[in-house]
């Protein structure tokens, strides 16, 4: 695992988002086109006309988008199995908090109280990377 992959946790989450409100548009153009029936096929006899186009256009946009959001679960399962796998329940806090809460060190520190400090637990988080780059 490395620093830009966890970094990457929420970008990874917006971008499933994203896909998934890009999948709905494309579906609700099928159902709202007067060009296709109610599961997207072209009322169209003639073949390879711009009807047709369009679908296979939006069809393959629609692949690609599911596609994207299998890699982006893909990654999100990696992280988050990483992060299960921490033993030390405060490291494995520290990282739940910075990963999934988007949390400052500050912030974190703050949490864990006494004499932690914003680089005590960006340390504890960056020596536990560095040793476990394969979790």
């Amino acid at each position: 695992m490395t620093f830009a992959e966890l970094k990457n946790y929420p970008a990874l989450i917006a971008d499933i988002k994203r896909c998934r409100e890009k999948i709905r548009e494309i579906n609700t153009f099928f159902i709202k086109s007067p060009s296709y029936d109610s599961n997207g096929i072209s009322k169209s006899p003639t073949r390879h006309n711009s009807t047709e186009n369009a679908y296979i256009e939006n069809i393959t946009k629609k692949e690609e988008y599911e596609e994207r959001i299998k890699s982006d679960e893909a990654q999100i399962k990696r992280i988050e199995c990483y992060i299960n796998s921490i033993a030390d329940l405060r490291t494995k806090m520290i990282f739940e908090m910075r990963v999934y809460d988007q949390k400052t060190w500050r912030k974190i520190a703050i949490v864990f109280g006494g004499k932690n400090s914003d680089e005590s637990v960006q340390k504890i988080y960056r020596r536990y990377v560095e040793s476990h780059p394969n979790g």
